[in-house]
């Protein structure tokens, strides 16, 4: 008897640890933001048209964009290879992460590690200007 009322005690206190735990969570940040990327997002939603066709590499960056539709999902497991039927390009990247897509940037967002979102609008002189291109994203430095 005594010893089942011990584990349920400790199951108890480990539990309440846990709950503790996390609690704090929410209150502090632990590691690096990601405010960025909804600045991004936020950022892809007022300024980019809703019938733009819109390239992006990450789920959470799309989510806050509001440009998802039902084929989302397909789009975004896409070769980034053929960016020139897309409006706009958002790439995120981890910090050592490098680009090499020769567009112009017209957004940047980052933390302070170093991983950013940046935007690309293909105008139709820069996508008319690089046949056969074909970039390099998520090289490491």
């Amino acid at each position: 008897e005594k010893s089942i009322q011990a584990r349920y005690r400790v199951m108890l206190y480990i539990t309440s640890l846990l709950v503790i735990v996390s609690a704090i969570g929410g209150i502090f940040d632990f590691g690096y933001s990601k405010f960025y990327i909804r600045q991004a997002g936020n950022w892809l939603a007022t300024n980019v048209p809703s019938q733009a066709r819109l390239y992006v590499n990450d789920v959470q960056l799309m989510y806050y964009s509001e440009h998802y539709r039902d084929e989302f999902f397909k789009v975004i497991k896409q070769p980034l290879g053929e960016w020139k039927q897309y409006d706009y390009v958002a790439l995120r990247m981890r910090h050592g992460e490098t680009q090499t897509l020769p567009l112009s940037s017209v957004a940047e967002f980052s933390n302070k590690r170093g991983d950013k979102v940046i935007i690309y609008k293909c105008s139709p002189d820069e996508c008319s200007s690089h046949p056969g291109s074909n970039p390099q994203i998520g090289e490491r430095k």
